[in-house]
């Protein structure tokens, strides 16, 4: 054992660790390391801090949105508040939604798993990928001039309006387009231009447009609407126009209605349902009275969130014994 102790020992002195060594050690680190900043830097570059142009703001959002500057690699979490810069690429995940208001007042809204790219220059144009989103625009907002939703080789152009847009993430999936209020135009993969008025749908698919009426009016809440609770419930009330025969109403946090939350079947104008914490969807379906066909309403969102007011904690309430 003796032996071989004095020979890795021997070994030890022969390889023994120099001033330089540490040195070479501490340049090589020292390397690395401004290297790894400088990629990261490289990575998270942007448009936006770094000077781009801002052109709006994250006005509402609820769980999971980002956004990745149009230099950048990497997406980065949305707060409520801050700056959109131009080219922007917004996102949403499962179960959330964000708002964005644009500087002439545009008003734009994404659903769940959804995609835009915002882009304004001499005219403010979004680049929608997939998902569903609404725009509306006041009269100020139209006096700026129209927006351009474009959608592959599809076009959605906006004024004074407020329009609903639904497209599948596959390539040649169906755009589906509503007007609510004003009018707006759809043009085709062909070249073919259709103007849709209020209270209209339009489904662009393979080259065609189709127009239809919505038969079927939603009265309140309104879209978009945020209802406050004390709380672990809000009882939210819907309602909407006349209709001949039966009238379904669901609730669902999925805009495609996968998830049902609340569902009720009944002759009338209105319903109700307790909604726990969070973002829905609604709408109701009845039989058209003339095909016999089941026909939808629109799809309005509303967000329930638990208001558990002001509470006092210090100091503790003392008893004042009177004499």
């Amino acid at each position: 054992m003796g032996p071989l102790l004095l020979s890795v020992a021997a070994v030890l002195q022969r390889y023994r660790i120099g001033r330089t060594d540490y040195i070479v050690v501490a340049a090589a680190a020292f390397v690395l390391l401004i290297a790894s900043i400088g990629l990261y830097l490289n990575m998270t570059a942007s448009s936006g801090p770094g000077g781009g142009q801002i052109v709006g703001t994250i006005y509402f959002k609820d769980r999971v949105a980002q956004r990745k500057y149009v230099a950048q690699a990497m997406w980065e979490p949305l707060r409520t508040g801050v700056p959109v810069y131009n080219n922007d690429s917004i996102r949403t995940g499962e179960l959330s939604a964000a708002t964005i208001v644009l500087k002439d007042s545009t008003r734009i809204e994404l659903d769940e798993n959804s995609m835009i790219v915002v882009s304004v220059g001499d005219k403010t144009e979004l680049n929608f990928a997939y998902g569903s989103i609404q725009a509306r625009r006041d009269a100020a907002a139209g006096e700026s001039g129209d927006l351009t939703i474009r959608s592959q080789d599809r076009t959605v152009t906006v004024g004074a309006s407020d329009v609903q847009l639904s497209k599948t993430d596959e390539a040649g999936g169906g755009l589906d387009v509503s007007v609510t209020r004003g009018e707006a135009s759809v043009t085709s993969a062909s070249g073919e231009t259709q103007s849709i008025g209020e209270n209209q749908r339009a489904t662009v698919n393979q080259g065609r447009i189709e127009i239809k009426p919505v038969l079927f009016r939603l009265a309140a809440p309104d879209d978009s609407a945020r209802i406050f609770t004390e709380g672990p419930r809000a009882n939210v009330d819907f309602r909407w126009g006349a209709v001949d025969g039966a009238v379904t109403l669901e609730v669902s946090p999925r805009r495609n209605f996968s998830q049902i939350a609340a569902r009720a079947t009944l002759a009338g104008t209105a319903s109700s349902a307790a909604l726990a914490e969070g973002v829905y969807y609604w709408r109701i379906s009845a039989r058209n009275p003339q095909s016999g066909a089941v026909e939808y309403s629109e799809i309005r969102r509303l967000a329930v969130a638990q208001n558990g007011g002001l509470r006092l904690f210090a100091p503790a309430q003392t008893p004042v014994l009177s004499m």
